[in-house]
């Protein structure tokens, strides 16, 4: 009861208004208008929140995009600013990235794949047994908890016992503090209770809020240790550096806690009845199941990452450096990879929901629009990136850094092949099949191995990229036709799905190249400027969609109610629905490739909701 929560939270800030003391009560004043403004916030969605459909993912896919929208350009300020002063020295990044990429992997099996396997089950049993659904919360928590302290007690000690004999003994600090930052082992827990919820708005809003924070304190961060390095040469400038990167994970990851506990209480659940240890054996045993299922796959790309550092510390001498920039390279994926992984790990419990429900229709409209609107994204991202993104790197990044551009296009056409493959992964957990997933991973991620083999003795860098795109091209190909032979029979609508997003980025393709050609690239001020020219042409995207019939009466009124959800996308719904709204006023097509199956998907979305049980 949204209502009388509200009340109740309220009614305690503002009798604490009233303290005499007066830092007291400006903190208390602070707390009532926030509760005040999120209380508001919930309750005015919290309805269109709990209507199953595509539209949920859909909203949570568009507030990422909106995000990226608000933020793009400080991020680009900054990060030009932290690349030229800040750090110097790309090897700072590559120690950090080295011990990342191995942790990643411990990490992950520590994990046993409960995070995920309590998404599944949660929304598998949240629209007729609730308190079963809990319950599998319940049990992730507690195993977090126990295994983060098991994990953090044996590693640092190992560490510090056997670390500074061998020859990595320059990393045994930065080993420590990345353990550390796992303190107290769920901080990743109400991220996948937000997740489960299939509140996706709650999940990116506590994503988002703490970076800006984490990321300010990084900056001072690593301006004071890197003088500190600096003034003690035992350790030296990189060591400080890579110690002020690592160090603030530990303030952001509290940070992201108390945000989301804030926010968790905020929708009326009671923390002590979510820690509680509840759960049966069947719940542990289910849990446990796919979780060891699910694992080996998870790991498999940790088991590529840490074998690339490896291999090119064999083959080339200055692999520290080239880490760094191939890591700078790959960030440009970000670009295409953040919005679309979001959109299909989304869908992870909306088809989980749909399809042990038997709604498989409604499953296959899911994958539909998850292409269609995956595809409008790369068809606007990829392009203008892979035509103009070795310019724009070129120019905005320091002399040192700035050889990371000639990858920049290699690595967006390998993000793009990674990102196509992904929906089926989300899938196959979704229907509790996570031993297809890690089929296909492990396939993957053993081919680059291999190839990376062959590749970066001749090829260097570019041998990585070219290992990369082999592989996830192949695994792509077979993750989807294992998910039409073997999970769902899938009704694609191929005009509005995959047609019209492939002639949108021709489109955008030839407007790419005519910049390139008319536009010279000189200061950091012309790359600003492609950046600004990108954002400023991107709704043209959803007009030239919307023009050649990828809208239709029900996906532009579901698309116009998914950016109604949350206070980020309805402020700036103009920017895409309008173009699309008027593209679809004007073209003659609009209406004429109309979506597969959207009566009985609907039918079936109308169902399940009606079936939910309350908490």
């Amino acid at each position: 009861n949204y209502e009388e929560v509200k009340n109740q939270r309220l009614a305690i800030w503002k009798k604490r208004m009233q303290s005499p003391n007066p830092v007291f009560a400006f903190i208390s004043a602070l707390q009532y208008r926030l509760n005040k403004l999120v209380f508001g916030e919930i309750a005015k969605s919290t309805e269109q929140w709990e209507q199953v459909g595509f539209i949920r993912p859909l909203a949570g896919f568009q507030m990422v995009v909106a995000c990226i929208y608000l933020s793009v350009l400080p991020i680009l300020f900054f990060a030009a600013i932290a690349l030229n002063y800040v750090v110097p020295f790309p090897q700072s990044i590559g120690m950090t990235s080295w011990v990342n990429g191995a942790f990643s992997m411990l990490f992950t099996i520590f994990d046993l794949g409960t995070g995920i396997a309590m998404i599944k089950y949660f929304a598998e049993y949240r629209i007729k047994n609730p308190a079963k659904a809990m319950q599998y919360v319940q049990f992730y928590i507690w195993f977090q908890l126990l295994s983060g302290i098991i994990q953090i007690s044996l590693l640092v000690s190992a560490t510090a016992g056997m670390a500074p004999d061998t020859a990595y003994a320059f990393l045994t600090w930065i080993i420590i503090f990345k353990l550390l930052t796992q303190f107290p082992g769920f901080a990743a827990v109400f991220h996948n209770i937000f997740r489960a919820l299939q509140r996706y708005d709650l999940m990116i809003l506590t994503w988002v809020l703490p970076i800006p924070i984490s990321a300010l304190f990084s900056f001072v961060a690593m301006i004071f240790i890197r003088s500190w390095g600096l003034a003690n040469p035992v350790y030296g400038e990189v060591m400080g550096l890579s110690l002020g990167d690592i160090v603030p994970a530990f303030i952001g990851s509290w940070i992201y806690i108390l945000v989301s506990i804030l926010i968790f209480k905020t929708l009326g659940f009671s923390l002590k009845a979510t820690f509680s240890a509840h759960f049966d054996a069947e719940v542990v045993k289910k849990s446990l199941s796919f979780g060891l299922r699910y694992t080996p796959g998870a790991i498999a790309p940790m088991l590529s990452g840490f074998a690339l550092p490896i291999i090119m510390s064999i083959w080339l001498n200055n692999y520290l450096e080239l880490t760094s920039l191939l890591a700078i390279a790959l960030g440009a994926n970000l670009l295409i990879r953040g919005p679309g992984y979001v959109l299909y790990s989304n869908l992870l419990p909306s088809i989980s929901e749909a399809y042990t429900q038997g709604c498989h229709t409604l499953s296959s409209h899911y994958i539909d629009q998850a292409i269609k609107w995956s595809l409008m994204f790369v068809g606007g991202v990829l392009p203008y990136f892979l035509i103009l993104g070795e310019n724009i790197a070129s120019i905005l990044m320091p002399e040192q850094w700035s050889s990371a551009s000639q990858y920049i296009g290699l690595a967006v056409v390998f993000g793009t092949i990674e990102f196509l493959s992904a929906l089926p992964d989300e899938t196959f957990k979704g229907v509790g099949k996570p031993q297809l997933f890690t089929a296909v991973n492990l396939f993957d991620h053993c081919l680059r191995i291999i190839l990376l083999l062959y590749f970066v003795p001749q090829y260097a860098v570019y041998g990585v990229l070219y290992a990369y795109m082999i592989a996830a091209g192949t695994r792509c190909v077979l993750s989807w036709l294992l998910l039409s032979r073997f999970i769902l029979k899938l009704e694609i609508s191929w005009w509005q799905s995959v047609i019209t997003p492939l002639l949108v980025m021709m489109l955008v393709f030839l407007v790419s190249v005519f910049i390139r050609a008319f536009f010279d690239t000189e200061s950091a001020r012309d790359g600003i400027i492609l950046v600004g020219i990108f954002f400023l042409i991107s709704p043209m995207f959803y007009l030239f969609t919307s023009m050649l019939g990828g809208f239709d009466d029900d996906s532009l009124e579901e698309f116009r109610v998914a950016t109604r959800l949350n206070i980020v996308t309805r402020l700036m719904s103009w920017i895409p629905l309008l173009p699309a709204q008027f593209g679809s006023r004007v073209s003659p097509l609009h209406g004429r490739f109309p979506l597969k199956n959207w009566e009985e998907a609907q039918k079936e979305a109308r169902r399940l909701t009606q079936d939910k049980v309350d908490f």
